[in-house]
């Protein structure tokens, strides 16, 4: 036997260093002794004295109990010591700081600690180990096996646990420990608070003292290391540790009264410490359980690409800034999506050209990279290849010079002689023309493109004879779209959609493997139903069974009703090639899906749909990565690994919602959480059967306490903060109106914080209420708890602790007849209400500064008063003061004018509809538009209102936005302004880069409701175009176009891979090149000519029809010309350049201040004074520069130009009168005099016709779209309408309105503004032309400005402060009416309504906005409340807010007051609260149903009412052909077929201008009237009709299927009866038992 070691003392004292004993030597021969496992605590614990009350001292009469102090941590150290004195052994070292400071030896309190903790570990673990060897040994001696360790620490997870106590006490305690690395030295690191109330008396003077009672929090420290825990970084020992808090610790004081033996002392501290390690244990144990989860994960983590923005060697960036990333490598990006046009667009393309990016960005520029597609291929290998192409087109055209040249005799000749024989000269011929076939397929021609793909340049002889199915969205959108390279988007975006993962998709939700039956057996068991339905076809049998079955199915997801599709009499086949495209469209609406096979025909029944249930509102949620590895009361946890990738925990997140064992809900939190009603309660399915409900629970629990496996761990680790971007999760509320709508409410979460649960803090000091208060309080307590017991239990998951998402996104949106729509909060109005306070704060600042100064002043001119007269004064300045604050309005007096609404109160939405082919609508105040006056804080709705803003993207991208004024704004995305590949040439001196030129792209254009056009271009310049053919632009200055740059190239940096904005800030960084140097060799006191015809910069520019010229500036403008370098002047200072001349010159007198001084001096001064030079001139003014003349009151100034070269003739053939000019505009007149046509040059088409109630005005240019403004000032009631038809079908009713003295919107009266202005016009010498009756020109600055930011139709024509006095409307009413029926009505009082096109088409359009407020179903939305609202034709009531959260009022409930539930199991629906007493809705949304065949094959079960709405709206549309009730054959004979045919154009739809015949003089000028020839392609689309099932129908199937069910029970009988008649036998031969039955089941 080995020597034993020498032994350690038995009991140490806790306050000192223990001495690691000597290790047991284990004999010779004998095998090695596994270490036993070893793991310790370390625990920080903070306490309170709290003040309680116990029974031991009895108070006197009438006086309350004594309160004694108690310590609980106090008494345990206590206990703890005296156990340890006693020699008792303990799992529990208690290190005080007295302790601390004699084991740190002179340095930190944390280097003790650690000396402590390292020696304390090595010798318990030592004592462990030789323990292991002594029973090893032992045991090897007597030949027995070693007997188990008696000696178990107290808790089942940790030998021993060292406690802290009374340090850490400071935040800067806590680093220390930090820097010293003692969170990491143990297995588990716990803080623990011990919470409680405590009581006092507070005195009182004239009454005894008031007993009370509060709450004690957790102390600062304790709140740091939880700050600390939770912000470390993932992986540190710290992320790893945990804050835990017991509550009603001053309970455990009361342990004294419960008359065990024993002392009272030892009691408490027996239950102290019992409370303690139990807490202390569980945090333990879930810490090593975490350890040896995270053990089990993959040891390879996938790590996330370098970080390719940073350079290198990590310097600057390209720009020079201090940002050392690099842009973003989106070069491959840029070329693919820029290779098709915007108006193609789509997510699955975008998403290739995503993919192809990222794998280039993973797998680096690598060519020869086989994951990448042609097209990636050809547009990396584009510049490689340029020179060899170019080679290879030269050889072509040469007939191989090249390789004559370079290889002489040597050059490869074709050998005839080796070619293969061919047997016969048939074989030789086809041979030979099979190989003309493949030469001719395979030739390239140089120059051209490769070979066409689908669509592109198609056969001339084929003509429009491409046919694509609807189904092939991807077809009908990309067709004739090719990539770099040739390869045609198609087949790519195919690509991308093969890997879409749905039911039916490759016999996805299918039986696994081959089917059930084979075709054989298939066949068999339909043609036994057949028999009981001779009267029916095949295919009708075969369809009633499939309707059965889709009843089954629904009937299944939803008991709460029955269905029947009996309507459901049009089918549509889908190709299986296309299904993916057409469940990917149909996913958009967001279904639920349910599946269910049918193994008689092999195929997949696909329901889609949305529940209507009880309440008209369903919760539910879904939860991914580490959330899916909980385990779940639907089934014990499973270990081992999962296909999954997750991100990595940290302990806290793992422990509360990984482990399975998350911490309850403390006391202070459960009131907030359990205490209210929850839907929950009664929430899931599960619940409405209480007996299964509380089966459920118990189960729950026997698991929880039962099954310890850890949870399922990931196959897949990314190296990601869990806590970032883990815990993903959505949960959402659904609400059903009876129109056939869905609301959704999705809250999208990601992340999580506060893993570790929040700590109490101090609560306010309560009274105690007297006994018998206290007495009725706890029974109706008591009470209310046992009626909530009797109505259902508590789910016990919601009493679990979950933390908060870190991340969260919320959106509420409805799903209506194929469009999507809501409502978000207006951010431009928030940033409008802050920039508004802060000048309100600014000014007032200055008001109270300035009447501070005021006062100051005034005090020091004032004598001193006498003593008797400071009082008076003093007296008399306390109104004054009280005077400056603003009497605060009664109630009352608010409640009188309900029309008022407060400015800073306001909240304003912005309202969004997706329609499904792409386009965009949204609506919005106009918040840029003033409607109240310069500091108001409120406005009347019934004088003013603000005017909403309608903005409509077309499908082609082409953007119109419809103005509050009856504006019309029209914008092209950048995509389509400027091609990617087309960078403009740089270089000083280009003349096409010059603002207005070539280069000066026309960026939007807008036209006001009297026809006035407004363009806007790249380098700011602004251009105003009038009917009457009056124009007038205004070039940008220097510092203008500067700024532009600059903004623009800052905004460059910001828009990411946007190369079309990157080409842009190229262009005016061209322009501004060229602008600058155009003018560099003015004079700014001496402008030349050229300058003034061309425009100078900050002055309008303008030329009438009568070709005069002159320009305008405002008078206080300084010319806007380069700085030249000033001449030094007599003085030696610096003379004013002219663009720093002022708006009014200083004067060069001297000034009166100047003047006083000049007194005071000496009068022997008077002669140098004399003697000094005189003061210079005053630099000219503008006024002088330009010799003008003042005009408009003397706010402008107005300098005539020459006459501009005009060229006018009479037609002699048609009477047509032609003005042009050298500008390049043309004008004509039509012989009646009541129409003309002005064509801008740049293609723009105004056209003028005068009618009997006043003027048709129609402004058409190519791309864009079509505006018509019709001003009737001649009409009984005069009004103006402007409509706007789009490249879509989509067209733009607007109407001016302006508010009636009744507070109603009315159309505004254009003869009345016009009579206005003839009125202003008639006081303005001389007449300008900004004046103009006719043209309604604006060419003054601050017209065109105004028509250039607010629309265009504030004209300065009256001296008001009142911006809305000179409007001419206000409220312009918009109605955007859809090719498909829609309708979105703009009122322009804020509302805006929706109207289905089934309510069109069967009302009428007329009937359907006239009672879309009396009638329900209609969603309006309100912008000036931020909300959108429905009222169902039921009266139930939905509202949707802007800061995404919805409510709803039902028509019949029991109070609608309940929390949303917390959706705690995922997957499972969660309902109203009252669901059992409330009525099942009428109807549930129309579900779509699909069946899938194994084939791959589909087709879709559509209702009749949308079939017969595409029929109708293919009627009306004249590129459709619809041919209806076409006849099928056997064995379709007795069904229809209903087909549309629609021409699509493969190119960008232009809207075809309206053709302008010119006379025969002109006529040569051309105008580009004839449209090239558009590619086109037919879409195809068929239903096939079903014969109605008749009532005698149903009855008859209903039979057969009770007829087909009983034959197939008894044929079933009679198959398992076979061979059980065989019993034994006789003789020789078998006998036969029963063999009548025998022969009848033959």
């Amino acid at each position: 036997m080995a020597p034993k070691p020498k032994a350690a003392p038995k009991a140490a004292a806790a306050s000192t260093i223990p001495v690691v004993e000597d290790e047991v030597e284990l004999p010779e021969g004998m095998d090695p002794v596994p270490d036993p496992p070893f793991s310790w605590a370390m625990i920080h614990v903070a306490s309170h004295t709290f003040g309680v009350v116990t029974g031991a001292d009895a108070p006197a009469e009438g006086e309350p109990a004594p309160i004694r102090e108690f310590d609980p941590l106090a008494v345990l150290v206590g206990q703890v010591k005296k156990e340890a004195e006693e020699g008792q052994t303990q799992t529990l070292v208690v290190v005080e700081r007295e302790d601390l400071e004699s084991f740190s030896e002179g340095g930190t309190l944390a280097s003790g600690l650690r000396r402590k903790a390292e020696a304390e570990a090595a010798s318990r673990q030592r004592q462990k180990v030789n323990a292991a060897r002594n029973r090893a040994i032992a045991a090897a001696d007597s030949g027995s096996q070693p007997e188990a360790q008696n000696d178990e620490p107290e808790n089942d997870s940790l030998d021993f646990t060292l406690l802290l106590a009374g340090y850490p006490a400071t935040a800067e305690e806590a680093q220390e420990l930090q820097d010293e690395g003692l969170f990491d030295l143990a297995d588990a690191w716990v803080s623990v608070h011990l919470a409680g109330e405590s009581l006092f008396d507070e005195p009182s003077e004239d009454a005894p003292p008031i007993r009370k009672i509060q709450s004690l929090g957790a102390p600062a420290v304790v709140h740091t290391l939880r700050d600390l825990f939770l912000s470390a970084d993932q992986g540190s020992a710290m992320a790893n540790s945990t804050v835990v808090e017991l509550h009603d610790c001053h309970a455990w004081a009361h342990a004294a009264d419960a008359g065990e033996t024993g002392e009272s002392g030892e009691l408490e501290a027996q239950q102290i410490r019992t409370a303690l390690l139990d807490c202390i244990g569980s945090a333990a144990g879930q810490r090593l359980r975490y350890r040896s989860w995270m053990e089990s994960l993959p040891i390879e983590r996938v790590a996330l690409p370098a970080d390719r923005h940073r350079s290198s060697d990590g310097e600057a960036g390209e720009d020079g800034g201090d940002d050392p990333k690099q842009p973003l490598d989106t070069y491959l990006y840029e070329r693919l999506a820029g290779a098709v046009d915007p108006a193609h667009h789509d997510i699955p393309f975008l998403l290739f050209c995503l993919c192809e990016q990222v794998a280039l960005s993973l797998r680096g520029n690598s060519n020869g990279s086989a994951s990448r597609s042609a097209a990636a291929q050809a547009v990396l290998m584009e510049d490689e290849e340029a020179a060899a192409e170019q080679l290879g087109i030269k050889d072509r055209f040469l007939g191989g010079a090249g390789d004559l040249f370079m290889f002489g005799d040597a050059l490869p000749k074709y050998d005839k002689a080796k070619e293969a024989a061919v047997g016969s000269l048939i074989e030789m011929v086809e041979k030979e023309e099979q190989d003309e076939i493949e030469e001719h397929e395979n030739e390239l021609v140089p120059g051209m493109a490769p070979p066409p793909a689908l669509g592109v340049e198609p056969d001339p002889e084929l003509g429009d004879d491409l046919v694509v199915p609807y189904q092939d969205q991807a077809s009908v959108i990309h067709c004739g779209d090719t990539l770099p390279g040739g390869n045609p988007v198609i087949a790519e975006i195919e690509q991308i959609l093969s890997y879409l993962r749905a039911p039916g998709i490759r016999r996805c939700s299918f039986p696994p493997g081959d089917a059930p039956m084979n075709a054989a057996a298939r066949s068999a068991h339909r043609n036994r139903l057949y028999t009981f339905l001779p009267h029916l076809s095949v295919v009708e049998v075969e369809r009633l069974m499939v309707l059965t079955e889709f009843e089954n199915l629904m009937n299944r997801v939803q008991p709460e009703r029955t269905w029947n599709f009996k309507d459901r009499v049009h089918h549509e086949k889908i190709p299986g090639t296309y299904l993916s495209q057409t469940l990917l469209s149909a996913g958009r609406d967001e279904y639920f899906i349910d599946t269910c096979y049918m193994a008689r025909q092999d195929c997949l029944l696909i329901a889609m749909h949305h529940r209507a249930l009880p309440g008209r509102v369903l919760w539910h949620s879904w939860e991914g990565d580490l959330l899916r590895l909980v385990p779940r009361d639907d089934g014990p946890a499973v270990s081992g690994n999962v296909k999954r990738m997750c991100p990595v925990p940290s302990f806290n997140d793992w422990w509360q919602l990984i482990s399975g064992k998350p911490s309850q809900i403390p006391p202070h939190l459960a009131k907030l959480i359990v205490g209210s009603k929850q839907p929950s309660r009664s929430g899931s399915e599960a619940s409405r059967n209480p007996t299964k409900s509380s089966e459920q629970q118990d189960l729950f629990k026997a698991e929880t306490a039962e099954n310890d496996v850890l949870p399922q761990s990931p196959a897949k680790v990314i190296a990601l903060d869990a806590r970032e971007v883990g815990y993903c999760k959505m949960v959402e509320k659904i609400l059903v109106p009876n129109d056939g709508s869905v609301i959704f409410r999705t809250v999208s979460q990601r992340g999580v914080q506060d893993a570790i649960l929040p700590l109490t803090v101090d609560s306010e000091a309560t009274a105690i209420p007297s006994p018998p208060e206290r007495k009725a309080a706890e029974e109706k307590v008591e009470d209310d708890l046992d009626s909530e017991s009797e109505e259902e239990e508590i789910d016990p998951r919601l009493k679990e602790y979950a933390p908060g998402p870190r991340k969260q996104m919320r959106s509420v949106r409805v799903v209506k007849d194929g469009i999507t729509f809501g409502i978000v909060s207006d951010p431009a109005w928030h940033t409008k209400l802050e920039q508004m306070r802060l000048e309100r704060e600014e000014m007032e600042r200055a008001e109270a500064q300035a009447l501070a100064e005021k006062a100051a002043a005034e005090n020091e001119n004032r004598e001193a008063p006498e003593p008797g007269e400071a009082d008076e004064e003093g007296a008399g300045e306390e109104p004054a003061e009280a005077a400056e604050e603003e009497p605060q309005p009664s109630e009352d007096e608010e409640n009188q004018n309900i029309t008022e609404r407060f400015i800073h109160e306001s909240k304003f939405g912005k309202f969004w509809v997706a329609f499904h082919d792409g386009a965009r609508c949204t609506a919005r105040v106009e918040v840029d538009k003033p409607w109240f006056l310069p500091g108001d804080i409120s406005w009347d709705s019934a004088s003013c209102r603000p005017g909403v803003q309608v903005n409509y993207t077309c499908v082609s991208g082409l953007v119109i936005q419809a103005y509050s004024s009856g504006a019309v704004r029209q914008s092209w995305p950048l995509q389509r302004l400027v091609s990617s590949t087309t960078i403009p040439s740089k270089g000083s001196g280009n003349e096409s880069a010059l603002p207005g030129e070539v280069e000066d792209l026309e960026m939007a254009r807008t036209i006001t409701a009297f026809g006035v056009l407004v363009s806007e271009r790249l380098s700011g310049r602004k251009e105003v175009s009038h009917p009457n053919g009056t124009r007038c632009w205004r070039n940008p200055t220097i510092e203008e176009l500067k700024t532009r740059r600059d903004s623009m190239k800052l905004a460059s940096k910001m828009k990411g891979c946007d190369v079309f904005y990157r080409s842009l800030v190229d262009r005016i960084e061209q322009i501004c090149a060229a602008w600058e140097e155009r003018q560099a060799d003015e004079n700014p006191a001496d402008p030349s000519e050229a300058l003034k015809y061309i425009g100078v910069p900050g002055h309008w520019r303008v030329t009438t029809i009568d070709g005069r010229r002159f320009g305008r500036a405002c008078n206080d403008l300084p010319p806007p010309l380069a700085p030249v370098e000033p001449a030094p002047s007599s003085q030696g200072e610096a003379a004013p350049t002219g663009s720093q001349v002022p708006s009014k010159q200083a004067s060069a007198e001297p000034t009166p201040r100047d003047a006083e001084e000049g007194e005071e001096d000496d009068e022997e001064d008077v002669d140098d004074e004399e003697s000094e030079p005189e003061a210079p001139e005053a630099p000219p003014t503008l006024q002088d520069i330009f010799e003008a003349v003042p005009v408009d009151e003397g706010e402008n100034i107005e300098y005539t130009l020459d006459p501009v070269p005009m060229y006018s003739q009479r037609d002699p053939h048609t009477g047509t009168c032609s003005i042009s000019n050298e500008e390049g505009m043309l004008f004509l007149t039509m012989p009646d005099g009541k129409s003309n046509v002005c064509i801008l040059p740049d293609g723009t088409r105004v056209m003028q016709n005068q009618m009997a109630e006043g003027t048709e005005l129609v402004i058409e240019k190519d791309r864009f779209a079509s505006v018509t403004c019709k001003v009737q000032d001649k009409a009984y009631s005069p009004n103006t309408f402007v409509s706007v038809v789009c490249d879509d079908g989509s067209c733009f009713e607007i109407i001016p309105r302006t508010l009636n003295l009744k507070g109603e919107l009315v159309p505004s009266n254009p003869a009345s503004f016009i009579k206005a202005l003839k009125e202003q016009s008639s006081k303005d010498e001389p007449l300008s032309p900004s004046k103009t009756l006719k043209g309604l020109d604006v060419t003054s600055p601050s017209g065109a400005s105004q028509h250039a930011e607010m629309g265009g139709t504030v004209l300065d024509m009256k001296k008001s402060n009142d911006p809305r006095v000179n409007d001419f409307s206000t409220n312009a009413s918009v109605l955007l009416r859809r090719p498909d029926g829609m309708l979105v009505n703009s009122k322009g009082d804020g509302d805006v309504e929706i109207i289905s096109n089934f309510d069109v088409a069967a009302l009428g359009e007329e009937k359907a906005l006239k009672t879309s407020q009396d009638r329900g179903g209609v969603y309006v939305a309100q912008v000036d409340w931020d909300r959108a609202k429905i009222r169902d034709d039921d009266g139930n009531y939905f509202e949707l807010r802007g800061d995404q959260t919805v409510d709803f009022k039902l028509s019949v409930s029991m109070g609608d007051d309940f929390a949303s539930p917390r959706c705690t199991v995922p997957n499972k629906p969660f309902h109203h609260p009252d669901i059992s007493f409330l009525p099942l809705p009428e109807e549930a949304p129309t579900p779509r149903l699909f069946v899938v065949y194994g084939d791959g094959e589909a087709e879709e079960l559509i209702s009749s009412k949308n079939v017969e709405e595409l029929l109708r709206l293919a009627r009306q549309d004249p590129n459709s052909l619809v041919i209806e009730g076409e006849q099928l054959g056997w064995p379709m004979n007795r069904c229809k077929a209903h087909t549309i045919h629609r021409i699509l154009p493969m190119d960008p739809v232009r809207l075809p201008m309206t053709p302008v015949h010119l006379p025969p003089s002109v006529a040569g000028f051309g105008l580009g009237d004839t449209p090239g020839n558009q590619r086109t392609f037919t879409e195809f689309r068929q239903f096939i009709e079903y014969p109605m099932i008749s009532e005698e129908t149903s009855l008859s199937w209903a039979r057969a299927l009770v007829d087909y069910a009983e034959e197939e029970k008894r044929c079933k009988a009679v198959q398992d009866s076979l061979g059980k008649g065989l019993r034994g036998t006789f003789g020789d031969g078998y006998v036969v038992e029963n063999m009548d039955a025998a022969e009848g089941g033959a």
